[in-house]
């Protein structure tokens, strides 16, 4: 299977369960993007008390809750789709690329931990560093070399392997670069769409499709930085 940057937005239809793996990410997707919708109302309680909630406190503390616990989900099941894309070579079929989800929700929510935690730590390296620019700017461009990093075995401390990093950034750097663009065009595209679809109820089920496609748009197209077995590239001297 020859992987491109143009096939992250059309791989995840070529499998033969797409619709049911959509859906479930989509699910996945929907608290984030109700919650989106109920933006106003958060807005309220945060200006004149509980008293002027337009919903029942509790029913958004529940919406809060879910809507964590169906982000690890889903950041654990986009970091799967990654590693598959990784490993993939010629000989596999490109309809082989979304995960299943049968007995695997507790796994990807392990993932998905894993995956903010280490977020949340290049975040808080940043904040620390950013007086010192030349750390600043090697985080904001090595960024998504280190989720894709993470992704190759899910381990949190890949989050902080400078070296592999710059190998892998420099392995090729004109398509490291491109791969970024094409991630920073469609997170602007997905957040316009974001935010038309939280105007109104009936759109935010939309939302949740549109977040479940770009988000494993980027999957893919942070997998096609490894052109070889990731074990093959790293013993390369």
């Amino acid at each position: 299977m020859e992987k491109s940057k143009l096939k992250a937005f059309t791989f995840m239809f070529k499998d033969s369960d797409c619709k049911y793996k959509l859906f479930i990410l989509s699910s996945l997707a929907f608290p984030t993007a109700f919650l989106s919708y109920q933006g106003e109302n958060l807005k309220q309680i945060m200006k004149g008390g509980l008293e002027s909630a337009l919903l029942p406190v509790e029913f958004i503390l529940v919406l809060l809750i879910l809507t964590v616990a169906c982000t690890f989900l889903f950041e654990g099941y986009c970091c799967k789709c990654t590693q598959l894309v990784i490993y993939a070579n010629q000989k596999d079929p490109e309809k082989d690329l979304l995960p299943k989800w049968e007995n695997e929700f507790w796994e990807y929510s392990k993932i998905g931990v894993a995956f903010s935690i280490g977020v949340s730590l290049i975040g808080l390296a940043v904040a620390l560093g950013s007086i010192l620019i030349v750390p600043l700017l090697f985080y904001a461009v090595a960024y998504v070399a280190l989720k894709t990093l993470f992704c190759v075995n899910f381990k949190m401390s890949e989050f902080f392997a400078w070296k592999k990093a710059l190998k892998l950034m420099r392995n090729n750097f004109g398509h490291y670069i491109s791969v970024i663009l094409y991630s920073i065009g469609v997170y602007i595209v997905f957040g316009i769409i974001a935010y038309l679809c939280s105007l109104s109820y009936f759109l935010v089920f939309v939302g949740a499709f549109v977040q479940a496609y770009f988000y494993l748009v980027l999957a893919y197209l942070r997998g096609t930085l490894f052109t070889t077995n990731p074990e093959v590239f790293f013993a390369i001297e």
